[in-house]
């Protein structure tokens, strides 16, 4: 049927700029039409990577139209995402339990600085130091 629409196509060209496009595009088409079937077809599962097929622009955007690059750190991040999507981890990663479990810490105040003034025995009352360099 593409065949018959090329040569349709072709009888109703009269320049011969448009033509050589034509059969260039056409011969194009034609080398690369086996990378034009659908997933499926190809033998390769139809589920995609979908994390990334819907944030296409985001990447795109910063790969193409900003210059922009990723370092390491983010494209190992980048892979994560596409991982714990594949094995349907994502969902937890945004909305898992490990949210209620860091509310009593962040309830209660928890961090690193409090733990070591308890863990210290460090007097609870500040002392005032001075800017000056003499101490006055």
């Amino acid at each position: 049927m593409l065949q018959t629409v090329f040569d349709t196509t072709e009888s109703l060209i009269t320049d011969d700029e448009e033509y050589e496009r034509l059969v260039a595009f056409k011969q194009k088409l034609f080398r690369n039409f086996k990378d034009t079937k659908p997933a499926k077809l190809r033998g390769l599962t139809s589920k995609g990577i979908g994390v990334m097929e819907s944030q296409h622009r985001k990447v795109t955007y910063r790969m193409k139209y900003r210059g922009m690059y990723w370092s390491l750190k983010g494209a190992y991040a980048m892979a994560k995402l596409i991982l714990l999507e594949r094995i349907d981890q994502l969902e937890n990663l945004f909305f898992g339990d490990w949210r209620r479990q860091y509310a009593i810490y962040e309830e209660n105040s928890f961090s690193a600085g409090r733990a070591d003034r308890h863990l210290t025995n460090v007097s609870p009352m500040r002392t005032y130091k001075s800017g000056h360099k003499k101490g006055e």
